[in-house]
């Protein structure tokens, strides 16, 4: 009897198990769907959301002024030239900081970040310094909360931009056109669903339109 009773409870345990990995399992193909259709659902995608707003903040306002002390403004120099230099210094910092997003819980030291930024040929020295090390500590709290967060995110570096239509890009240029895009100055942040789902799009340099 005791024998049977004890059979008994192992295969309550099993069924147990069961229905817990198959409750998972729904739960999980739900969520992924919810955030597939913009719709999610639960905290952990909501966290995801929020530390893809982050990025996107920190790079069109932090590493924007940050971009502004790596490059001053030259003698002769036009304020498209400027501009277009800025957006390509930001688009070398994106990289050097967020390269590893999602893998390591750490952005590199800042001395590290500093040391690549000169070999750029960039001015790191003065206002420069000051502002990074206001704005390290918050690309250090988002890889913290990226490594943090359920499921696995990444930047999508190598994104070809060409294939993308211009409603699916971000300009650099707060209100510019998408629909010439040059070059990538930072890559999406994206959720690694089955399919990938990006939840902040590329931000591009794009040529400016002629006018009529």
């Amino acid at each position: 009897m005791q024998n049977t009773l004890d059979d008994l409870k192992r295969q309550n345990g099993m069924l147990t198990d069961m229905v817990r990995a198959m409750l998972d399992s729904m739960r999980e193909q739900r969520v992924l769907q919810a955030v597939d259709s913009g719709r999610a659902t639960t905290d952990f995608h909501y966290q995801h959301l929020e530390l893809a707003q982050t990025y996107k903040t920190l790079v069109r306002q932090s590493l924007r002024s940050l971009g502004r002390e790596l490059c001053p403004t030259r003698d002769g120099e036009s304020p498209a030239e400027r501009t277009r230099r800025r957006a390509e210094a930001v688009g070398g910092l994106v990289p050097i900081l967020f390269e590893h997003l999602g893998r390591y819980a750490a952005p590199p030291p800042p001395e590290g970040v500093i040391t690549r930024l000169r070999a750029m040929g960039l001015a790191v020295d003065g206002l420069f310094r000051a502002q990074f090390a206001q704005v390290y500590p918050r690309v250090a709290a988002l890889h913290a909360g990226v490594a943090k967060a359920g499921l696995a995110a990444e930047l999508e570096f190598g994104v070809d931009l060409s294939a993308l239509p211009a409603n699916q890009l971000l300009s650099w240029e707060l209100e510019g056109d998408c629909t010439r895009p040059e070059f990538l100055v930072a890559p999406a942040y994206r959720l690694m669903a089955d399919p990938p789902v990006r939840l902040s799009p590329p931000i591009v340099f794009a040529a400016p339109v002629a006018a009529p």
